[in-house]
């Protein structure tokens, strides 16, 4: 899950959507972007639940675990923020 908010992350970084030439395309495809990101929502709070469960079956690993957790919950935070950011940018030209 890590790596894949890394991945879209990216992506939702890309600068590329002030290119008049292809302004439909690029909103079809941040439509789909965001409703990928919005999918993937449901994976996060399934490893959180997971990782609340384990923490509480497990204590000992809470210092591991708790982290590594609140890293990928700000990190997906992030990308969803980005996201909406970019539709703001891609609304505009259209």
């Amino acid at each position: 899950m890590g790596e894949w908010v890394q991945e879209k992350s990216m992506t939702a970084q890309d600068e590329t959507y002030r290119s008049a030439k292809t302004v439909h395309s690029k909103w079809t495809r941040h439509q789909a972007f965001e409703a990928e990101i919005a999918s993937n929502k449901d994976r996060l709070v399934a490893i959180q639940q997971a990782a609340d469960a384990l923490n509480r079956e497990k204590p000992e690993f809470a210092q591991y675990i708790s982290p590594k957790v609140s890293e990928l919950a700000q990190n997906f935070d992030y990308l969803e923020k980005n996201t909406k950011e970019k539709v703001s940018c891609v609304s505009y030209l259209t």
